[in-house]
């Protein structure tokens, strides 16, 4: 855990690292430390795959409200195109 921790920061620091690839080893670490607080196998790998659920659940609510959002503004741009084309 602290050897991940590590890279992630070390990523961090690095100038011109490409910003989507700072996301996966920090997701590592989230998933990581969800399954720190079992003191079990059975039960990190269960807070571990609940985490992995929260993180895709989170993911797709952003996902859907950038199309929403997208749409939204779609309809209003074209809206006022027409508008000012009469």
């Amino acid at each position: 855990m602290i050897a991940v921790t590590l890279a992630v920061l070390a990523a961090l620091m690095v100038h011109n690292y490409p910003a989507n690839w700072r996301l996966a080893p920090t997701t590592v670490v989230v998933l990581m430390s969800a399954a720190a607080n079992g003191s079990e196998f059975h039960e990190e790998l269960d807070f571990a795959l609940l985490r992995v659920a929260e993180v895709l659940a989170g993911s797709m609510v952003a996902l859907l409200q950038a199309l929403v959002y997208v749409r939204i503004i779609s309809r209003f741009l074209s809206k006022n195109i027409h508008e000012g084309a009469h």
